[in-house]
């Protein structure tokens, strides 16, 4: 009897510890919403247990109160609320596998209203080396079906400087990041994509729009497919723009690709500003002493100038920028560079090549009303700056004639040792157009020119490892084979086989005594 009772009793037990075990494992899967509202006042901490976090009415962060979001947690908004860090610290951190999202309640259809760091929001700061140490954060966020209410940006800065890092940004419907007297706003390796803006150009912007934001810092983002505009910079000074994708954006007056207006001593180097539609890759507006290096600016498409638009803007200095197969649709000028009333900009190892312009327009560089004190000598002779296989013009001088001829006098061109695609100085001539061809217009000065050094395969004007490449691929051919490339036949005289030739580095200058036309 007793045996029999003890062996009921632990079948018993076991039923309850599987009773409980159910329990816990029901009770973790099935968690309840937890509904937020109102005033945040004192520190919380938003756990994956307690999502999703619905807020019902829009929510307040004060009395330097701090609210801590858990890797996969969910925020859900019902219509037209927000959430607003007035007054302390939001600190919202997922992971790559487990972001933390902010979305809509209701789905896409049903967008809430934004995110906003605000005056009294604590900043982040980071050491040295740009690493995160405390403040304001959204690190691994996914952002996104905000925008109902009239304020640009679902993620919003005013007058604060969070760090936005690692997270995307995404389907809203006035833009993506805003940010207004946010000094030193640090925005890195992001994805800001298919985001609209329904302000009127030149106003918004679809992925950042940046306002009196002196010192920003903008790397390594990827801002594709949005309208009206991938970036739109308002009087920022000292901002760095760098190694950021700006892709497939469109519908943005003065610049689809990238607006700047009114800003100085900005740096923008190694972006790929490529495929914007309906205005420029990149337009600085009023913008004085700005550096642009190693940025590639191509296959944007436009009205009017496809690769770069300059206006009224001193002092740039550009280096080893590649801008091509960017188009015009219509006949506007300079589908590579258009400047007008820009003075003293450098160019030095740039290439500008096979642009495209609608009849009548100039494929390459189209300057205009007075833009003086242009050179495209670069520092030294090693330093080429390539122009060629643009439509039409290579480079057109519409410059009132300054009735002198030196190199630098107002309304001429500084062209010297510039590589026109060919050696040949009649094709040179006929490429440019200036004084020569219409007495009112300032002259180009562009003899001495270059050619290419000897074994110089992709044109960059150097001999390196890649010409090697570009070699091998074309080993062996003949002229006329699908893989023949004239630039690698530098036997002498030309014998249209590509075989058994040393690469030399030899860097040939044609010079001339006098200047002709």
């Amino acid at each position: 009897m007793l045996k029999h009772l003890g062996k009921k009793m632990k079948e018993a037990t076991k039923l309850a510890v599987t009773l409980v075990g159910f329990l816990l494992v029901f009770t973790v899967s099935s968690r309840a919403d937890t509904y937020v509202d109102g005033f945040i006042t004192t520190d919380k901490h938003w756990t994956l247990e307690g999502s999703p976090y619905i807020v019902q009415d829009s929510l307040v962060i004060i009395e330097a109160a701090t609210l801590t979001i858990d890797p996969g947690v969910e925020v859900r908004f019902d219509p037209g609320r927000a959430l607003v860090i007035e007054n302390g610290t939001l600190v919202a951190r997922g992971t790559q596998l487990s972001p933390v999202r902010f979305t809509a309640n209701q789905g896409s259809a049903t967008r809430w209203g934004y995110l906003q760091f605000s005056d009294n929001a604590t900043d982040a700061t980071f050491n040295d080396d740009g690493n995160y140490l405390a403040g304001s954060i959204l690190e691994h966020v996914v952002v996104e079906y905000a925008g109902s209410t009239s304020f640009e940006g679902a993620v919003r800065a005013v007058n604060s400087s969070p760090c936005v890092h690692d997270s995307v940004i995404q389907y809203n419907a006035k833009g993506g990041i805003y940010g207004y007297y946010a000094n030193s706003l640090r925005i890195e390796r992001n994805s800001i994509i298919n985001n609209a803006s329904e302000s009127v150009a030149p106003y918004g912007g679809g992925g950042v729009v940046l306002e009196y934001c002196n010192g920003a810092f903008l790397s390594t983002n990827t801002l594709e497919y949005n309208t009206c505009r991938g970036i739109k910079v308002f009087i920022c000074n000292s901002l760095t723009l760098k190694d950021n994708m700006i892709c497939e954006n469109s519908d943005g007056n003065y610049g689809t690709g990238v607006f700047f207006y009114g800003s100085d001593y900005g740096t923008i180097t190694g972006n790929i500003i490529n495929g914007n539609k309906w205005n420029s890759g990149l337009y600085l507006y009023y913008c004085d002493f700005f550096t642009l290096t190693h940025n590639i600016i191509s296959n944007n498409t436009a009205h009017d100038s496809a690769g770069i638009e300059i206006r009224r803007c001193n002092y740039l200095t550009f280096k080893h920028n590649i801008i091509t197969e960017n188009s015009n649709t219509h006949s506007s000028p300079g589908a590579a560079v258009y400047a007008e009333r820009s003075d003293n900009i450098t160019f030095s190892g740039d290439r500008i090549t096979y642009n495209h312009a609608a009849p009548g327009g100039t494929g390459g560089i189209y300057i205009t009303d007075g833009s003086d004190g242009w050179n495209l000598t670069g520092p030294d002779t090693l330093s080429c700056v390539q122009i060629y296989g643009n439509d039409n013009y290579q480079f057109y001088n519409n410059n009132n004639f300054g009735g002198s001829f030196g190199l630098r006098d107002p309304g001429n061109v500084d062209a010297r040792y510039v590589y026109w695609g060919t050696d040949d100085i009649s094709e040179i001539k006929t490429s440019i157009y200036d004084f020569f061809d219409d007495a009112s217009k300032g002259v180009v000065f562009f003899d001495p020119y270059s050619v290419p050094p000897l074994g110089d395969m992709d044109y960059d004007c150097d001999v390196d490892f890649f010409d090697f490449a570009v070699f091998g691929l074309a080993w062996q051919s003949k002229s006329g084979e699908t893989n023949w490339n004239p630039a690698c036949d530098i036997s002498d005289p030309n014998d249209d086989i590509i075989d058994n030739i040393v690469l030399q580095r030899h860097f040939r200058l044609k010079n001339a005594t006098t200047y002709s036309r």
